[in-house]
């Protein structure tokens, strides 16, 4: 039996993030910083696609989880190109590491008080496309994003800490949400 860490990647990952998560929690430089860290002898390998065990993803149809434990989540996401992920909140902190491709990429912080159901008022806080190795973090409050892979073979390690809410808030560009779990937004959006 093999008892080398290095020989066990993801786990050794999941433990530098639950550590980093540990440590860092609230404060948003160090905390993407250590992700990068933890995250970079998995996103260094040229096989990583290989890895994994399918599951059902949010919009996408080529995902994998790496590593789940009910406080930490990894996913492997391959992103369509073309289509634009309606912008959304997760209730807890996500990040996205760019394995491969290129990622249209936007974070927004709501500015309204909530007092109109089904409205809100969002700003953007950070415009721009993700490249290999680039990171990005949404971190309640401000966790609402939207993205577009610009390319084919847009892969993105994801990293979830703590559980998404159930029923989460999808923005529409005319200031207006739905409230609703991913699956069932979309399939109102198509119909």
């Amino acid at each position: 039996m093999n008892h080398n860490p290095a020989a066990h990647p993801v786990r050794e990952c999941a433990q530098a993030l639950i550590a980093a998560f540990a440590a860092h929690t609230g404060d948003h430089a160090r905390l993407r910083d250590a992700i990068r860290d933890a995250t970079q002898p998995l996103t260094d390998r040229s096989d990583l696609t290989t890895l994994g065990v399918k599951r059902q993803g949010n919009f996408v149809t080529n995902s994998k989880f790496l590593y789940y434990d009910g406080g930490l989540e990894m996913t492997l996401n391959e992103m369509p190109p073309g289509t634009r992920f309606p912008a959304h909140d997760h209730g807890t902190c996500e990040a996205l590491v760019i394995y491969a491709g290129r990622l249209a990429h936007t974070v927004y912080e709501r500015t309204d008080r909530g007092e109109q159901d089904d409205n809100a008022e969002l700003r953007i806080i950070e415009d721009g496309v993700l490249e290999r190795g680039d990171i990005t973090l949404m971190m309640p409050p401000v966790e609402i994003h939207s993205f577009e892979a610009l390319t084919p073979g847009t892969f993105v390690l994801t990293v979830v800490h703590g559980r998404m809410k159930a029923d989460r808030h999808f923005y529409r560009p005319d200031g207006t949400y739905t409230i609703g779990s991913p699956p069932s937004v979309m399939e109102r959006a198509a119909g």
